[in-house]
């Protein structure tokens, strides 16, 4: 139960809605929007992994997946320059999140000391989040 949307140029999302039993997506360097990709991530109540390196997530849209995708359990947010403390924030309130790909954000700071509430969190990568290393 796979689906791999990785460099796709997307409109909209919306047909994918009806695959509720997706568990892994991948949609790394997608052209989408917010409004676009939302809609489809409530209805995948069952996914699992979730890939959305080098995209322009916006550290809301990643907020509100963190509440609506509350079974996630692989994240890669690797190269998302809209990012913030915000967002970290927001997954550190994810129940079964064990891997976490951060990397190659250099808005992220201080906020990552959040994600210590993530007790399921076993592997985090930070590699080149040139902010958290200046401090």
């Amino acid at each position: 139960r796979l689906l791999d949307l990785s460099a796709c140029q997307l409109g909209s999302v919306l047909a994918l809605t009806r695959l509720s039993q997706l568990e892994r997506l991948h949609m790394d360097s997608a052209a989408w929007t917010d409004p676009s990709l939302m809609p489809l991530l409530h209805h995948l109540s069952r996914l699992q992994v979730l890939s959305l390196r080098d995209t322009r997530i916006s550290s809301g849209a990643v907020a509100d997946m963190a509440v609506r995708c509350s079974a996630l359990q692989e994240l890669c947010l690797a190269k998302c320059p809209q990012l913030t403390d915000v967002a970290v924030a927001a997954l550190a309130n994810m129940p079964h999140l064990r891997v976490l790909d951060l990397s190659e954000n250099f808005n992220l700071e201080s906020g990552v000391s959040r994600l210590t509430r993530c007790r399921s969190l076993v592997h985090l990568i930070l590699k080149d989040c040139k902010r958290l290393m200046q401090q």
